[in-house]
């Protein structure tokens, strides 16, 4: 059975392991392990470190949201669950920090 065509394709170093859609509609959130262990990423010139985003109309990268997730040197670092209210963005997992700032196993962000 046919399951459609491929509209777009983004590689990582590491699993996608979260997702989270923006209220509307224009932002998808990614989170999970690429770029916290031996093989690193950059997105735009960033290092990723666990989270970004991307278009989800043709999966191009926003070159604007790369918060980075420690400690380093681990594969099962990073954001395993997601969760978009509309105004907040919640992210869980094996997290110590984000941008140097203590949040351990679980963050907020504002959309």
């Amino acid at each position: 059975p046919a399951v459609g065509t491929q509209v777009w394709r983004f590689n990582t170093v590491g699993n996608d392991e979260s997702l989270a859609m923006s209220n509307d509609g224009t932002r998808l959130f990614i989170g999970g392990h690429m770029g916290t262990a031996v093989l690193q990423q950059s997105i735009c010139g960033q290092p990723v470190h666990g989270l970004y985003s991307v278009n989800p109309v043709n999966g191009a990268a926003y070159c604007d949201w790369f918060p980075a997730i420690t400690p380093f040197g681990s594969n099962y670092t990073g954001a395993w669950c997601m969760l978009s209210t509309g105004t907040k963005l919640y992210v869980g997992g094996l997290i110590d920090a984000i941008n140097g700032v203590t949040h351990v196993g679980l963050a907020r962000f504002p959309l």
